[in-house]
């Protein structure tokens, strides 16, 4: 039997964390170190550890005792804020894993920034306009050792400002993107910038009349059911790489489809208690969606977006999520999305959500909730949001771009957008073009 891998925190995201932990639990028994699992994640536990993954030293002395006994193969998280613990644990364990001195970086959006600046790579903080101008793209990596290979690049649309909360992911296995030098070439030079290497890296970035430019690295699996969208795109599996590269392992990330796959969020209109909730008999028999999720139930309190203006109201796009809608897509007919230089909002996002939307409804009704009155969290739901999937046009995106040294496979493929939705009708996506 296979020794199992140490996951440092489920997170409380059901429908963010059951997929990748799912896909880990397939390939390798899980050791979760976790105070109080949440109950979605006992099913997929081969062991638990009450401790602390926040407690750093607590928690890796923990790890080394119950190891002493029960030999472990790797140490993984999901989390940024547990990136530290899980580097300290795998040194002390012998085991691959980021250096401590490369995770305190990466854990700290200010030093992270300051090391891409020291080594020239582009980059755009909060202050600068050209954080909040033109597309927004995250690239899927993987990295071994000094060869970086982009799985995937998912395509983001946001809400209005100033929350800019993300509405829509979408993943196309030939995305123009994929065979931009420029792009390719900020990745790398930041994943070697800030020394990562034996990991699964998300890679946010905006692409500037001047540029890609880096908006945050993390070295873990992304959230947010991407990992789920890249497997639905391109067959390549996020999570099980993350585990084989956390076990000393070679991942296979030669992709197995070439498809579009998006997932679309729905949000309050307004600031209230959630009174009724429910969804359209006739979206079972949407062809196009594979799943739709609803993450709140009735008496949540909800909170709607920041108002836009002082005298304006918040739209329905932002605060809370109430729900999710994965879809699928067969987007030969359409072609792939185009390189990235124009604006996501034009036709060809348009092309995402023009066929079936407003397919299935969502009502709800909110009563006033006074301010002191805590808001849910997003994901506090039960169960999945999917992607819909079908052949694709195109090329292959070329990855790292040079003959692959130690992952085997080609570059993976994928483009995303996000879309706006109504807060009470999430809409179908047929396909991406």
């Amino acid at each position: 039997m296979a020794q199992p891998v140490v996951l440092l925190g489920a997170g409380r995201r059901d429908v963010c964390g059951e997929f990748p932990l799912a896909r880990i639990a397939a390939v390798r028994p899980v050791l979760l170190v976790d105070p109080d699992p949440p109950a979605w994640a006992r099913a997929y536990m081969s062991g638990h550890l009450a401790a602390d993954p926040a407690g750093e030293a607590r928690t890796a002395e923990a790890v080394l005792r119950y190891t002493a006994g029960d030999p472990v193969g790797g140490v993984l998280t999901w989390s940024g804020e547990h990136l530290l613990t899980a580097a300290q644990v795998a040194g002390r364990l012998g085991l691959p894993g980021m250096a401590p001195e490369t995770a305190a970086v990466c854990a700290d959006p200010v030093a992270s920034r300051a090391l891409l600046l020291r080594h020239r790579v582009p980059t755009a903080g909060p202050e600068d306009p050209e954080a909040t101008e033109g597309p927004l793209v995250s690239v899927e990596a993987v990295v071994l050792d000094d060869e970086v290979r982009i799985v995937a690049l998912t395509r983001t649309t946001t809400g209005p400002p100033p929350a800019r909360r993300p509405l829509r992911h979408c993943v196309h296995a030939h995305d123009g993107l994929l065979h931009n030098r420029f792009l390719r070439q900020c990745v790398e030079r930041a994943v070697r910038a800030l020394g990562l290497t034996h990991t699964v890296a998300h890679l946010t970035l905006r692409l500037t009349a001047r540029g890609p430019r880096v908006l945050g690295v993390a070295p873990h699996l992304p959230g947010d059911l991407i990992p789920l969208l890249v497997e639905r795109a391109t067959g390549v599996d996020l999570a099980g790489a993350a585990a084989a590269l956390a076990t000393g392992g070679l991942p296979d990330v030669t992709p197995t489809r070439q498809r579009a796959a998006a997932v679309q969020f729905a949000y309050p209109a307004m600031t209230g208690r959630l009174t009724d909730l429910w969804l359209d008999p006739a979206a079972g028999h949407e062809p196009a969606a594979e799943r739709m999720v609803l993450t709140r139930r009735t008496g949540d309190p909800v909170t709607a977006a920041p108002a836009r203006g002082r005298h304006r109201p918040a739209r329905p796009l932002g605060g809370d999520r109430r729900g999710r809608r994965g879809v699928r897509g067969d987007p030969a007919s359409h072609g792939p999305p185009p390189d990235g230089d124009g604006d996501p909002d034009r036709g060809d996002v348009r092309g995402l959500i023009r066929a079936r939307g407003g397919g299935a409804g969502t009502s709800r009704r909110t009563d006033p909730v006074p301010p002191s009155a805590e808001p849910a969290r997003p994901c506090a739901g039960r169960g999945l949001s999917g992607a819909r999937t079908g052949p694709c046009a195109g090329k292959a995106g070329p990855g790292s771009g040079r003959p692959g040294r130690g992952l085997p496979g080609a570059a993976g493929r994928d483009a995303g957008h996000r879309a706006g939705v109504p807060t009470a009708t999430p809409r179908v996506v047929p396909g991406c073009r």
